[in-house]
């Protein structure tokens, strides 16, 4: 049976296919007045197969605006179809970018340099994010895969509400781990890291403090610290 419509005829337009912010509303116009009658089919997935959420407004002339919102900063695939045929130009790439400048977020100290990081030892890295917030507050996330893909446990703490913050994990396998930061759900700048993890240990990291290392008493218990994180 030849179909009654023509889905080389439909037309799209506006800058929602091709550019979008993470989080934001995008929007663009499909035109299928002069195609025939079929249903409008459209998908928008990421390259890690997480879909944005789509909405088709039929205005009843043939007409559509399409709105969505992607979540992640990264590329996108738009797939348009028109009786389960693909529309002229599609599928198409669609570039989204993060919704802040994370440029002048600052990663530093070696749990995110790769410098002397041991299995089951726990390291710590600092961030700075001065320049996006004065207040601190939950802007920065952590993940850390390790090598079998599985999570690493971490920790954020906000170091006094002046921007910065300590990150701090224990991987427990070797191999290269992938760091990502994000502030506000958008990576900061050379996000993901990648991290080697060694066995050994570091015995300059090792603490020694207390009043026992530095006098004593006969015949009586003294006592000092010994910190081996």
């Amino acid at each position: 049976m030849v179909p009654c419509f023509d889905a080389s005829k439909v037309k799209c337009s506006g800058p929602g296919p091709e550019q979008a912010t993470a989080g934001e509303v995008g929007q663009f116009q499909v035109d299928c007045s002069s195609v025939g009658s079929a249903e409008l089919t459209i998908e928008i997935c990421s390259e890690v197969g997480l879909p944005a959420e789509v909405y088709i407004q039929d205005h009843g002339d043939g007409t559509h605006t399409i709105t969505y919102i992607p979540l992640c900063p990264e590329a996108y695939t738009v797939t348009i179809k028109y009786g389960s045929q693909p529309v002229p130009n599609f599928p198409s790439k669609l570039q989204v970018e993060p919704a802040v400048d994370t440029l002048s977020v600052q990663c530093y100290r070696p749990g995110i340099e790769g410098q002397g990081i041991f299995r089951e030892a726990t390291t710590e890295f600092s961030v700075d994010a001065w320049a996006l917030t004065q207040t601190g507050g939950p802007h920065v996330k952590a993940h850390v895969p390790n090598p079998s893909g599985n999570l690493t446990e971490t920790y954020v703490q906000d170091c006094g509400g002046d921007g910065t913050y300590k990150v701090e994990y224990s991987p427990y396998e070797e191999g290269v781990h992938s760091v990502d930061m994000t502030y506000d759900g958008s990576p900061v700048s050379s996000s993901p890291f990648q991290v080697p993890v060694t066995e050994g240990c570091d015995p300059s990291q090792v603490h020694v403090h207390g009043p026992g290392i530095q006098s004593g008493t006969t015949n009586k218990p003294n006592k000092f610290t010994v910190e081996i994180r």
